[in-house]
Parts: structure tokens; C-alpha cells; sequence
């Protein structure tokens, strides 16, 4: 079974991760994997949403350590080159951008989700990037679009302590914009954003991805020099080492 799958249902085209045994942490033939099927579904004229979803308990722990671990600086820049060409890719898309977290939504892979235009959590996720505790920064976005979504103080205390919180208090930070019982809620709302007007939508998110775009970017640079120095460092390895451990 593959370990990123594509579905359709009806004008939604969903993206599911499927590496449940690790708890889809993030590796690289993951996040190329959900490359090559966001591409195909953007090709899609008859997907006005695409929509990430896991098809286990948890929406992912994040990257997965025991690959970090083994990085040296070349490697760390391709992974994180990857994780780029991702949320470049979800960040520009024309389409309705849209996550579920369930479960552990943690590190890259909360982070991938801020690119979308919005999350949507089930009332059992914890959230959080914890990154700081195995001696690494963001690697697809905390540092750049994280205090973008929420403020500057807000993103930097739970960026520095690496509290997991839950879904109602990520509602009320504004990191997730709503909370559900189920999936069955979250695709009730999905479809009915498949019955707005496309033009529109594209318009409006044209404008309003428009906003401080330039400052963004710059960060998301600064971010990448961080994680490509920060993963093979002897400190790094170190924590790591002793996570794996626990």
C-alpha cells in the first residue's frame, strides 16, 4: 500500500497520508510523493479542492527523526528543497488549499498545513511544533509563515517551549479556524465551498495572498540557511540521539 494515496470525491481531490505505522512521520519519498499527486490533482479542471487528510489517527509527528538523524549538510538541503517545492506548491495554488488534523499535528507536518488556506481540526488533535527540543528549527515554514498566521510573540513562545496544545486552544490562537467532531463535519464544509462562485474565490485569494507577500518570502529564506545548518550539527545529533532513545 502506498504510503501517500490520492482520492476523488466529487470536486475534491484529496491527498491521504497513508505511513501509519510510523505515525506519517515525514520523509523524503513522502513529501515527494504528495508532490507528484498535488501536481496531478491541479491539473484536474473538475477539483476545485484539494484537501489533506491521514488515513490513521494522526495527521503526521512531523519529519521523521530517525532520517534527520542520519543527514549530512547535502542531504539536509535536498530534504529541505522538497519540503520547498511542497508548500511553494500549496501556497500558489489556485484551488481551495484545506487540511484536516487529527490526532498528533506536529512539526513539518503542522507546519505544511500553514501554507493552506485553512485548517480544520478534530476535537482529539494536538498541535505544536516541538522541533526545538531535538536542536532544529522549522523545516517547512514555522519560522516564516507560523508568526505570519498568529503574531510574532505567540508563535516564537510555543516555537521556543515546544508545547503541544490542544485543538480549542489552537482555535483560539487562530492557528486552525474551526473545530469538528468528525470528518464527516469536515467534508460537510468542503462541499459546500465547492458551490461558490471559482472566479471569485481565485480572486480573492489572489488579493489577499498579496499582503506582506515579499516580507514572507525573505523569511522563509532565512528559515532554509537555519534548518540546513542546524540538522547536521554535532548538538543536533545529540538531542536527536537522545529522543531516539526515549
Amino acid at each position: 500500500m502506498a504510503i501517500v494515496e490520492k482520492e476523488r470525491d466529487g470536486r475534491i481531490g484529496e491527498i491521504i497520508l497513508n505511513r501509519i505505522e510510523k505515525r506519517n512521520a515525514l520523509n523524503l519519498e513522502m513529501i515527494s510523493d504528495m508532490i507528484t499527486i498535488f501536481r496531478e490533482l491541479t491539473s484536474d479542471e473538475g477539483v476545485r479542492i484539494i484537501s489533506f487528510r491521514s488515513s490513521g489517527p494522526d495527521f503526521s509527528v512531523g519529519a521523521d527523526i530517525n532520517e534527520l538523524f542520519h543527514m549530512n549538510r547535502e542531504d539536509a538541503v535536498i530534504f529541505r528543497g522538497k519540503m520547498r517545492e511542497l508548500t511553494s506548491l500549496i501556497h500558489d495554488s489556485d484551488k481551495i488549499t484545506s487540511f484536516f488534523l487529527s490526532g498528533f499535528s506536529l512539526g513539518g507536518g503542522f507546519e505544511i498545513s500553514q501554507w493552506g488556506d485553512f485548517r480544520i481540526a478534530g476535537m482529539d488533535a494536538k498541535i505544536g511544533q516541538p522541533e526545538i527540543n531535538i536542536g532544529v528549527n522549522a523545516g517547512a515554514g514555522g519560522n516564516s509563515m507560523f508568526p505570519w498566521l498568529i503574531g510574532y510573540s505567540n508563535a516564537l513562545y510555543l516555537s521556543l517551549t515546544g508545547k503541544i496544545i490542544d485543538a480549542q486552544r489552537a482555535l483560539q490562537l487562530g492557528m486552525i479556524q474551526e473545530v469538528v467532531k468528525n470528518r464527516v463535519e469536515y467534508r460537510e464544509i468542503l462541499l459546500d465551498m465547492t458551490e461558490k462562485s471559482h472566479g471569485l474565490i481565485d480572486d480573492i485569494k489572489k488579493s489577499m495572498r498579496s499582503v506582506g507577500e515579499k516580507g514572507l518570502m525573505k523569511s522563509f529564506d532565512m528559515e532554509e540557511e537555519i534548518f540546513i545548518k542546524a540538522v547536521p550539527s554535532d548538538e543536533s545529533k545529540m538531542l536527536m540521539e537522545k529522543f531516539l532513545r526515549k
